[in-house]
């Protein structure tokens, strides 16, 4: 996996900026839990090689080599990679400082919250040439990511072009990297999230930091947690053999009886239940 997290590449298309502050290489080799972006907050996902599906709340997608998807704000969404041929992902976490006009080029983009698109393949070459040029970091590099960024969102524009606007989102200042820490941390680090260690990576008191989650997700430290944990476990559930113990134990209960009882509040029937569901 390569991350690229210390950057702010900018594109401004005729006053509606984005800002990537995150960029990811990496092959997909184990499940993507569920999991949302808040306002102003989209992911350009593209998939240049292997296989997958995507999940959100209502859908199942394939993904094949060439697949481009974007997930907006408040879109719940995860990720199974083939067991035999996992997928290969370049991925751009983008925040938006504006809000355009209807008709403004980029509207298409910013009032659409998924997106997903197969036969993309023409984008390959535009995301090889950003993660190059951030990995060799040569003179005027940052010129050419941000131009590299603008012909990305340029393109998908050109694809969204017939598509209908269907949803206004929300636009937050890009300049604030918190929301995307928060997303991380629950994201990859629920098993043994404390309140007290997010607050320290948003650089914010404890007290703080509930403010903040209250104001910009409507829910506590502990309902984040709770959510993240009961995501990762209906993947388990539904697309490993895992024994339920063994499934708790990885989400980060110390007892099944602790993780059915926490399970069955959130979902509203017992683990065992849900995992007859099974996707098909």
């Amino acid at each position: 996996m390569t991350v690229y997290n210390d950057i702010d590449i900018i594109s401004d298309i005729d006053g509606c900026v984005f800002h990537a502050l995150n960029v990811v290489s990496a092959r997909i080799e184990g499940n993507m839990p569920f999991h949302a972006h808040g306002a102003g907050c989209y992911e350009l996902h593209f998939i240049p090689s292997g296989k997958g599906v995507l999940l959100t709340d209502d859908r199942k997608y394939d993904i094949q080599p060439g697949t481009l998807y974007i997930t907006g704000p408040n879109v719940n969404h995860a990720q199974i990679p083939d067991k035999d041929n996992p997928m290969w992902e370049y991925c751009i976490y983008l925040k938006t400082e504006s809000k355009p006009e209807t008709e403004h080029l980029m509207a298409s983009f910013i009032n659409r919250p998924f997106a997903f698109y197969s036969d993309c393949d023409s984008l390959k070459g535009y995301f090889d040439k950003l993660f190059n040029e951030l990995s060799e970091r040569r003179s005027g590099f940052s010129v050419v990511c941000s131009s590299l960024l603008t012909e990305i969102l340029v393109n998908i524009v050109r694809i969204n072009a017939d598509l209908s606007v269907t949803y206004s989102a929300e636009i937050v200042s890009a300049a604030d990297k918190s929301t995307f820490i928060v997303e991380v941390y629950f994201l990859y680090g629920y098993r043994n999230a404390t309140l007290s260690e997010l607050a320290g990576k948003l650089n914010l008191s404890i007290r703080q930091t509930q403010r903040f989650l209250s104001e910009k997700y409507g829910r506590t430290f502990q309902q984040l947690k709770t959510e993240s944990r009961m995501s990762s476990a209906q993947m388990l559930l539904l697309n490993s053999d895992r024994t339920i113990s063994d499934i708790a134990e990885l989400v980060g209960y110390s007892s099944s009886e602790h993780f059915c009882t926490a399970f069955r509040k959130q979902c509203g029937i017992s683990p065992g239940e849900y995992r007859k569901t099974k996707i098909t």
